[in-house]
């Protein structure tokens, strides 16, 4: 007897900030990600051998139209900063994760650590009952903040 399993990979937005109207750095929408596909297969064929049928799925946040929110502004020493996050909103992906049983999230940069808890708030407030995994430097580094955010 197979069990269903909705599995999704998502690529979260990500954290930037704008100085004085400036944005700092490389906003990172654009860098491919390589992990997500090639881990995918050997996702599916474990499940598979377990005994699951597996509708897979990747999502990438950072693709497609560029979108900017502001979670505001900090004068540094008569320095505008403002915090934004880059990507898709968390509302583009709220039937995805009505849907999933289970959601794999990747958190390599601890500067968008932020963005990463504040979508697994989000995912568990659609969807009480759906699993997240977090992998990446900086959830392997910080675990308890990642658990802590659900």
């Amino acid at each position: 007897m197979t069990r269903d399993i909705r599995l999704k990979l998502i690529e979260t937005p990500t954290a930037h900030l704008r100085l004085d109207g400036e944005m700092l750095g490389t906003d990172r929408l654009r860098t491919p990600i390589t992990t997500q596909p090639v881990l995918l297969p050997s996702l599916i064929n474990g499940l598979k051998e377990r005994g699951y049928d597996v509708d897979a799925e990747i999502i990438n946040m950072k693709l497609g139209e560029r979108h900017e929110r502001s979670k505001g502004n900090i004068d540094l020493q008569g320095l505008d900063v403002e915090n934004l996050v880059l990507g898709a909103p968390f509302e583009s992906v709220a039937d995805a994760l009505r849907e999933s049983d289970v959601v794999g999230l990747t958190s390599n940069f601890t500067y968008s650590s932020g963005v990463v808890r504040d979508f697994i708030r989000y995912a568990k407030a659609i969807n009480p009952n759906v699993r997240i995994l977090v992998g990446g430097a900086d959830a392997s580094a910080r675990q308890e903040f990642y658990l802590d955010a659900g």
